[in-house]
């Protein structure tokens, strides 16, 4: 597991400063990915209680 987080980290050290990705766009897509299995749990739910 950590000789893969290690080689995944090196890869974002080569990559050009404005392409490495920020801390804000990585809570962003957590936030996103939060909002979107909320969303996706709560339709299911209304889905099988309706049922």
């Amino acid at each position: 597991m950590a000789i893969s987080s290690a080689a995944a980290g090196s890869r974002i050290k080569f990559l050009n400063p404005a392409r490495r990705p920020q801390s804000t766009d990585i809570s962003a897509g957590v936030a996103w990915g939060v909002a979107a299995t909320t969303t996706a749990l709560w339709l299911i739910q209304e889905a099988i209680s309706n049922a």
